[in-house]
């Protein structure tokens, strides 16, 4: 079994991956899916969380990233744990500072949009938990691109694509990003099928 088979097995065993034929599920968008994707249960637990940022920095290891980020709150997790171990498998070598973008800036203290240790000249991962229209990533992309900090992101790093609403070719083709994804809904559809089974 594959370490990308034994990710998605775990989404299953722990049911952040539910898929309901019978019963749709609402999205955050409104719309019924018969799938259901829960990663910050996932990333609740530790241990998945190396797990997924080992996948990840497989994924954008050799990219020249600075910082690491996206908007609250699906970000958050996935930021941290990616920045932690890249941190500790590159033996230092891969120092990413991390930044989440809020929903609004606060209305208090220097009512900052964007939090954290996002630097001038910055090349930039943005990641995200689940993309299905890319809606949240377009606002991360947008609010970090009009922060005077003149940074670059060029790359997107998602833990799941759900391959709905065309998601991915929006970002690319429209933001000019490369989308790199941990697991895909096919992979997860695949495990649940094979523990069914």
């Amino acid at each position: 079994m594959s370490s990308k088979q034994a990710l998605a097995r775990a989404f299953v065993e722990t049911g952040a991956f539910q898929w309901d034929e019978s019963k749709p599920f609402v999205l955050a968008s409104g719309v019924n899916s018969e799938y259901y994707v829960d990663c910050r249960r996932f990333l609740s637990d530790p241990a998945h969380c190396v797990l997924i940022a080992e996948a990840a920095y497989s994924l954008v290891a050799s990219l020249g990233i600075t910082a690491i980020g996206g908007l609250v709150l699906g970000a958050v997790p996935l930021a941290t744990s990616l920045a932690i171990v890249a941190h500790q498998i590159s033996e230092g070598k891969a120092h990413w500072r991390t930044f989440m973008v809020r929903k609004e800036p606060k209305d208090y203290g220097l009512s900052n949009l964007i939090e954290g240790d996002l630097r001038t000249g910055d090349r930039v991962l943005i990641v995200d938990d689940v993309l299905t229209s890319g809606k949240s990533i377009v606002r991360a992309i947008e609010s970090v691109a009009q922060s005077d900090l003149n940074v670059s992101v060029k790359h997107v790093l998602v833990l799941v694509d759900r391959q709905e609403q065309n998601g991915r070719q929006q970002l690319e083709q429209r933001h000019g990003v490369h989308v790199h994804t941990v697991l895909t809904l096919e992979e997860l559809k695949a495990a649940q099928v094979t523990l069914g089974s």
